[in-house]
């Protein structure tokens, strides 16, 4: 066999008589076979192994072929015993991240901008960057079956490296590094000069729009782009809220990712901190805070759990008024009787059918917008809100004008006296500040 440039030994599979130790059989390869890539098994279930080989390609033979294969391609092969090819098809790869939760996802971007398909997890990051690249699937890290399906999904895609190539030119656009660091070069300035003396005053607005961020502004590059050029036309009537389970660097860092305004208030953490704008940045409200550090204390709340089941969320995660778990609503029973043991109070809010969130007693969506609402001296009837998911259940219930995108998670299908939009994400939160901008017929008795 040729050997060129990094070739110093021959590739391949030997296989030894175990008795004799003699060679019985070898097969080269123009792809490079790994170690934790080759098994024996057997597949057919008739007594006798096969040996299962996955190797990748090295490209560096020039395209040269070996065994009739050549070694820029990525094969599973399947051989006899006797080392006969039985089957092989060519791979092209796939990344998988299946953490319990993934902060953000550079190794995703990573990947994608080498244009290798992408598997994931639904938690955190890869639920964003995912469908901004348009190919790729999002799956549960706690069911194995969940990995399987995603992983074949990907793997047997029609038209795949087709896909791959338009991921990878999204990725290398919107993941620019040079882009990136003049965006945070800008950022850093602004922390520098600092606000300068500005001072906001209460700027009088007709409503207050409380928005959840992830799937209600987020999940559709269209739906984002009409809502921001809609509030730059409206800004002077609406008082621009975002409501998010996110910490607010977290929620500052999607909204710029996904082009939306600057709002004029973050509630950010499920309802436990309201930051508002102040100069280029964010300033905490310290009355808000007092009001619902009253009663909590963090550390018995994680006293009270310590022993249990239940699996705590990344130190990054938890806040000064907020303790996250992961765990379904079916776990929140089994936590509020631990609390209650121990005498802690407590809010628990259950989302997304995999987070849970416990805040204190006076804290959540609703309140804070309520608290941001009167400090405006606006009434309830003036605010809109609008979510999708398990943590807004509090702000969609508690005020009349609510708003459900097309896209809503089933948690929230008992919800009653709620606009229910029948378009998705951003378009849906627009179409549900027309309909209540709209004079709705009054029903008569007897109608």
């Amino acid at each position: 066999m040729r050997k060129v440039g990094f070739d110093r030994r021959g590739r391949g599979v030997t296989a030894y008589d175990l008795e004799t130790g003699e060679v019985a059989w070898r097969l080269h390869f123009g792809g490079n076979p790994h170690r934790w890539g080759v098994f024996v098994a057997d597949l057919d279930g008739d007594g006798v192994s096969e040996v299962v080989v996955g190797t990748t390609a090295p490209d560096n033979l020039g395209g040269e072929r070996v065994e009739g294969h050549s070694d820029d391609e990525s094969l599973l092969t399947v051989l006899g015993a006797d080392g006969s090819t039985r089957w092989w098809r060519r791979l092209g790869g796939v990344f998988c991240n299946p953490a319990f939760h993934e902060p953000f996802g550079l190794t995703l971007i990573e990947a994608a901008q080498a244009g290798v398909p992408l598997v994931a997890t639904q938690s955190g990051g890869p639920s964003d960057i995912l469908p901004e690249l348009g190919f790729g699937t999002l799956i549960d890290p706690f069911d194995t079956a969940s990995l399987a399906r995603g992983l074949r999904d990907v793997l047997m895609a029609p038209e795949r490296e087709l896909a791959a190539r338009r991921a990878q030119r999204i990725a290398r656009q919107t993941y620019d590094w040079a882009a990136w660091a003049k965006q945070s070069q800008a950022v850093m300035e602004g922390v520098v000069r600092g606000p300068q003396g500005q001072t906001v005053a209460v700027q009088q607005h007709e409503h207050l729009l409380a928005c959840d961020i992830d799937n209600t502004l987020t999940g559709c590059r269209n739906g984002a782009r009409a809502f921001a050029q809609w509030l730059g036309r409206e800004g002077e009537r609406f008082a621009f809220t975002v409501a998010t389970g996110r910490s607010i660097a977290e929620a500052q860092r999607v909204l710029a990712e996904w082009d939306l305004p600057t709002p004029d208030t973050i509630i950010s953490s499920t309802g436990t901190e309201i930051w508002r704008r102040s100069g280029s940045g964010f300033t905490l409200c310290k009355e808000y805070a007092a009001l619902i550090a009253q009663e909590w204390d963090a550390a018995a709340v994680r006293a009270a759990l310590e022993g249990t089941t239940v699996r705590f969320q990344p130190v990054y995660d938890q806040r000064r008024w907020k303790v996250s778990l992961f765990g379904t609503i079916s776990d929140v029973p089994a936590i509020e009787a631990r609390l209650h043991q121990a005498g802690v109070l407590a809010r628990i809010i259950p989302s997304h059918e995999k987070f849970i969130d416990i805040i204190p007693v006076q804290a959540g969506k609703a309140a804070a917008i309520r608290f941001e609402a009167a400090r405006r001296g606006m009434s309830d009837d003036r605010v809109i809100v609008a979510g999708d998911s398990g943590n807004d259940l509090d702000m969609l219930s508690r005020f009349e004008n609510a708003v459900l995108p097309a896209n809503a998670l089933a948690e929230l299908d008992g919800l009653a006296s709620v606009y229910r939009s029948s378009l998705k994400h951003a378009a849906g939160v627009l179409d549900g500040v027309q309909y209540y901008r709209t004079p709705q017929p009054m029903l008569m008795a007897g109608e």
